[in-house]
């Protein structure tokens, strides 16, 4: 059976996607919405090692405790974008299909809110101010986006 697995933008929580999976399962959908490490109700885990990797492991090892996780659809939204392209890579043969809204791409001008970005050798420290934010996003600039993930081994380039 499918998976629609949903994974927000840098500052919010699987809450965001609350009509989303309530409309997805009344339907008799399997939905698994996932908050990232460090931010939105995961706030208090942030650190200066959280980065792309930590949230590519985070929806891993969400996956590795779901039983049958194959025939996977990655939903990303913003930032979320690049950790389902991570999580895709990872594990080709899973997945379906990915869905990507309102991508976020390091280096580029983002107008939906105010980034804060910082680059270094190891990745870039971000802070962010969306626009319309809800008093439920929560990002720390302590945690740091790096520019490149790891690659799979079966991946080109």
């Amino acid at each position: 059976m499918t998976i629609y697995v949903l994974v927000p933008g840098a500052c919010h929580g699987a809450w965001c996607f609350d009509d989303l999976t309530a409309a997805l399962r009344s339907v008799g959908r399997r939905v698994l919405a996932i908050t990232l490490t460090g931010v939105a109700e995961r706030a208090h885990l942030a650190h200066a090692g959280v980065n792309l990797e930590t949230h590519i492991t985070d929806v891993l090892s969400a996956l590795s405790a779901e039983p049958d996780a194959e025939n996977l659809v990655l939903v990303g939204h913003s930032y979320g974008g690049m950790v389902i392209t991570g999580v895709a890579d990872r594990i080709p043969e899973r997945v379906d299909a990915l869905v990507i809204s309102m991508r976020w791409c390091p280096g580029t001008v983002n107008r939906v809110g105010i980034w804060s970005m910082t680059r270094s050798g190891s990745g870039t420290s971000m802070s962010t101010t969306p626009a319309t934010a809800s008093p439920r996003c929560r990002s720390s600039t302590r945690a740091r986006v790096p520019i490149r993930s790891r690659r799979s081994s079966s991946g080109s380039g």
